[in-house]
Formats: structure tokens, sequence, C-alpha cells
């Protein structure tokens, strides 16, 4: 799997120190929770997504809705706290994936998950806390896990959002910013690593492309 591109993003990446503080706002979440759903198949809009986000009291909603609303703020909540995971330099742990599938199941048990899937899930996790140092091994690396997680599955349930969670991650242990797939496009090319890597490559062009254009954080 070439990554031609990889030359031009090492020298855009090192761009990243100066603006990653500012690169994490609420339409940013907004953006990442609805495409990640509406990906899955959640029939959620973007002005839902930021109605739930905004935590109005006050206003009925049906029972259903109410779960789902918990739901994306939930995940809202998890991007907020793996930022500041990669912010620190805090390698990622196995417990904390399990919580997010428990958070975004809205607190289903996590006995589904079997001693074959903590097991995978582990070697998965020691694979996004040990990346390859060097660029396109590194793209190459993570193009092919999160295409290997989407085609068999790691989760039983919710796996490609906790999937792109992982791919955040893995992301940022790389120094890389976090890319937004577009759930209108990118369905097809996510088991796929060579389509995806090409498509990776393109959104964090993108990614560095809306880091410049933003101001810097004093």
């Amino acid at each position: 799997m070439p990554a031609p591109d990889a030359p031009a993003l090492r020298a855009r990446r090192e761009v990243q120190p100066l603006h990653s503080g500012r690169f994490f706002d609420a339409s940013d979440v907004v953006n990442e929770t609805y495409c990640s759903f509406r990906l899955d198949g959640w029939d959620v809009t973007p002005q839902q997504v930021s109605e739930a986000l905004l935590q109005s009291v006050g206003r009925p909603r049906p029972e259903l809705r109410s779960r789902q609303a918990q739901r994306l703020r939930n995940h809202a909540s998890i991007l907020h706290h793996i930022e500041s995971s990669l912010r620190l330099g805090e390698p990622l742990k196995p417990h904390v994936v399990v919580r997010w599938f428990t958070t975004l199941s809205s607190g289903l048990s996590a006995s589904g998950l079997d001693d074959a899937v903590l097991v995978r899930l582990d070697q998965v996790v020691r694979k996004i806390n040990s990346p390859q140092l060097r660029l396109q091994p590194a793209l190459q690396e993570i193009t092919r896990l999160h295409a290997q997680l989407m085609s068999e599955p790691l989760m039983p349930g919710y796996n490609g959002i906790v999937c792109r969670l992982l791919l955040r991650y893995h992301l940022g242990r790389c120094n890389l910013p976090r890319v937004t797939f577009d759930p209108t496009l990118d369905a097809t090319v996510l088991t796929e690593p060579e389509s995806l890597l090409a498509r990776l490559l393109r959104l964090i062009d993108q990614s560095y492309d809306r880091m410049l254009l933003r101001p810097r954080r004093q």
C-alpha cells in the first residue's frame, strides 16, 4: 500500500503542535458525532446532535429519543476525553475502550465481551500505544488495523463508532490530526485498505488545511 503523499504530510504535520489546541471546538464535536453515528446507520441529523449536546432541560422528549440523546452526549464526552489524554501523552488502556462501549450502549452490560474479545482488544491497544515512528509505515499500519476492525468487528455492538474512536487515538499517537469520514461517501472504503489509505491521506490533508485557517489559541 504505497503512501505517495506521505512526504507532504510529514512537512505539514509540523504545524500541529502550534495549532492543535485550537483545532477542537463545538462544531467539530457535533460533526464528528453526527458522521460517526450516521455511518453506523443511526437516524440522526446534525441539528439533533446539536440539541442533544446542549443538554437542554425542561423540554419533554420521547423515551427513545432521550436514550439516543444520551448516547450522543456520551460520544461527545469520549471525544473530549480522548483529546485530553492525547495532550497528556497517556497510553490507551483496554478498560477505557470497554467503558466507551458501555457508555455508548447506555449501560449495556459488558458481559458480551468474552475472553476472546478482550484478548483481541488488548492486542489492538498495544498496537495503538506503540505505533510506527516513521510516517509512511505508521499510515499503513493505521489503515490496516482500521480496515481489519471494520471487516472483522471487534465489538458486539457500536463497532464502527468504537473503531473510529480507536482510529482517532491511533492517529493522535502518531502526531496526526483527527479525520471525519463522510457518511454519504465513505461507507464503502472503510474495509478496503488501499482505498482507505488514499481516503485517509486526503482527509488528513484537509485537516491540516483547517488547522492553518484557524487562529492559534493564546
